[in-house]
C-alpha cells in the first residue's frame, strides 16, 4: 500500500501536469515557441559571438515575422547582460535583424560565458482588441492581466567550458546546470538546480526540455520533470546539438490571493540554452 506522502506527491504531480495542459506556458506566444540562443557550436577566443531571440513554431528555426514588432516593443523593459568566465558583466543590446532580435559581443577569453535576458514586473493586459503592455487600470473589455517575470540565459563555451556555466544569477525563478552540459554525451544524466526566490523550487514548478527537430508541433517537448526536495531535476539529452530547458512556476495560495485582490496573475518563467557535443 502506498504511503500518504507518496500519494500526495502523485496527486501534486498530476495536478501540475494537468495545469500545464490547461493553462500552457503563458509567456510563450500562443502556438509558438520562444527562444534565446547562440547558433555557433564552435567558438574561438577573439571571435564574435552572435545571440538570437525569436519566436517560431519550432525551436531555433524559422522565426515568425508576425512577432517581431511585439519583440521590439518588449525591448524597453528588457535587460541583457554578458557575464564572462571571470564574472565580469557587460550590457548587450538586442536589435531587429529580419524576423528576430539579435546581438553580438567579442569573446576575448576562453571559458564559459553566460548571456542573460531579464524581463521583470512586465505588465501585460489582454483586451478584446488585443494585448497591451500596461496595467489593466483604465482599460476596457479586459480578458486577463499578467505581471511577467521572465529569465533566459545562454551558455556559450569559447574553446572550452569553465565553472561559470553553473553560476546562479539571481532570477526569481532560475534553472542552472549542476553538471557541465558540454561534457555530457547523449544519454548521460545532467542535473539542473531550480530555485524560486532563492530557495529550492517547490513541486508546483514544472521543468520541460526539447531540441529543434523533435517536433513541428509547438509545446510538444520531449522532457518533463518536477524538482525533488533539493530543487534538482535529472535530464538526459536524446540528441546532439542545441537544447533548451525551461521551467514555469504555477500559482500557489499566495499568488492566487494576490490575483483575487488585484485581478493580475503573476507569472514566473525561466529557460537555459546550451549545446550537447
Amino acid at each position: 500500500m502506498k504511503s500518504v506522502s507518496s500519494i500526495v506527491k502523485s496527486i501534486c504531480a498530476l495536478t501540475v501536469l494537468t495545469l500545464l495542459g490547461v493553462a500552457g506556458l503563458w509567456a510563450i506566444a500562443e502556438a509558438h515557441e520562444i527562444w534565446f540562443y547562440c547558433p555557433q557550436k564552435v567558438i574561438k577566443a577573439g571571435e564574435t559571438v552572435r545571440v538570437e531571440y525569436g519566436v517560431g513554431e519550432t525551436l531555433f528555426e524559422a522565426p515568425d515575422s508576425n512577432w517581431i514588432d511585439w519583440l521590439i516593443q518588449e525591448l524597453p523593459v528588457v535587460k541583457v547582460f554578458v557575464i564572462d568566465p571571470e564574472g565580469e558583466k557587460i550590457t548587450l543590446q538586442l536589435k531587429k535583424d529580419q524576423n528576430i532580435l539579435a546581438g553580438s559581443f567579442v569573446a576575448k577569453k576562453k571559458g564559459s560565458y553566460l548571456v542573460y535576458y531579464v524581463r521583470e514586473n512586465d505588465y501585460l493586459t489582454q483586451t478584446t482588441s488585443g494585448w497591451k503592455r500596461q496595467k489593466p487600470e483604465g482599460l476596457e473589455d479586459i480578458i486577463k492581466a499578467v505581471k511577467s517575470n521572465f529569465y533566459q540565459k545562454i551558455i556559450v563555451n569559447v574553446e572550452k567550458s569553465s565553472k561559470n556555466y553553473s553560476r546562479e544569477l539571481g532570477g526569481l525563478l532560475e534553472i542552472t546546470p549542476v553538471d557541465d552540459p558540454s561534457k555530457a554525451k547523449v544519454g548521460d544524466e545532467i542535473r539542473f538546480k531550480v530555485t524560486y526566490k532563492g530557495k529550492n523550487a517547490p513541486m508546483d514548478v514544472v521543468v520541460w526540455g526539447s531540441f529543434p527537430g523533435y517536433s513541428n508541433r509547438s509545446h510538444n517537448w520531449c522532457y518533463f520533470g518536477i524538482p525533488d526536495k533539493d530543487g534538482l531535476v535529472y535530464f538526459k539529452p536524446l540528441h546532439n546539438g542545441p537544447w533548451q530547458v525551461g521551467a514555469e512556476k504555477y500559482p500557489d495560495d499566495e499568488l492566487l490571493q494576490e490575483k483575487q485582490k488585484t485581478g493580475i496573475k503573476t507569472s514566473f518563467d525561466t529557460a537555459v540554452t546550451f549545446w550537447i557535443p
